[in-house]
């Protein structure tokens, strides 16, 4: 069932793909949906296989460990398609541009810091998730002045956003870098990464107004790459 997940879920992803290059917003609204859907369903056929498998008692994770963080990572992604859904409603309500996007940032900040403390069930925190967090900020803040992103009343969230994703990207490498090399740890960090390099290529979408087919594309196709192999992770975690 994992691996039929995995194929509804990619299709569902195309679709959607497709709709939104054709920019019909009510369309592309519940495509939108459907393709986030599509991690959430992956995740609930991941929690089956992880379950069926003895997954509960492996060593070196306890029960709690591993039923805390599975919540974690329930309310992460959930928490991702909420924002998914509300950022949809951006072409309908073009007034508001500026307020919507500071609502998905909220949204995917909460499930970044889920995905967070879900990791620190697992290993110690570390403090290359706050220097890697401040460093990308100020690369992203300098970054922006340089191409003169129209980022208005959306720049200090997006920075405190992009603190709170990069320092989920460090604190993901940190496990792989303490030798760790656990194909969960790979995986979590390869999902981390693809959604900092999906919100990376967000920027000039949203706030240079560069809409090209090949950007929406490369945007989509890491976003929910990065979401598939974070409610991939639990698998693996044993």
């Amino acid at each position: 069932m994992l691996y039929a997940a995995l194929g509804i879920s990619i299709v569902l992803v195309i679709l959607f793909i497709y709709v939104e290059l054709k920019h019909h917003a009510h369309q592309s609204m519940l495509f939108k949906g459907l393709a986030s859907l599509g991690f959430m369903f992956v995740y609930a056929m991941a929690v089956r296989d992880w379950f069926f498998t003895g997954g509960f008692v492996i060593i070196p994770f306890t029960l709690n460990t591993l039923i805390v963080y599975a919540v974690l990572l329930f309310l992460g992604l959930s928490s991702g398609l909420a924002g998914d859904l509300y950022l949809a409603i951006r072409p309908m309500h073009k007034e508001a541009d500026k307020a919507i996007i500071n609502g998905g940032i909220l949204f995917f900040a909460i499930g970044h810091l889920f995905y967070f403390i879900g990791l620190l069930q697992i290993e110690t925190f570390s403090y290359l998730s706050i220097i890697f967090g401040l460093i990308m900020a100020i690369v992203i803040y300098l970054g922006s002045n340089l191409l003169h992103f129209e980022m208005g009343k959306a720049k200090i969230p997006s920075l405190i956003y992009a603190f709170i994703l990069f320092g989920l990207v460090g604190q993901s490498l940190s496990y792989v870098m303490q030798g760790r090399f656990t194909t969960f740890s790979i995986v979590f960090f390869v999902g981390a990464l693809l959604f900092a390099l999906s919100d990376l290529i967000l920027a000039p979408i949203y706030f240079k107004q560069n809409k090209r087919p090949i950007i929406i594309i490369l945007n989509y196709v890491t976003y929910y790459g990065a979401q598939i192999l974070i409610a991939l992770s639990l698998i693996y975690l044993r």
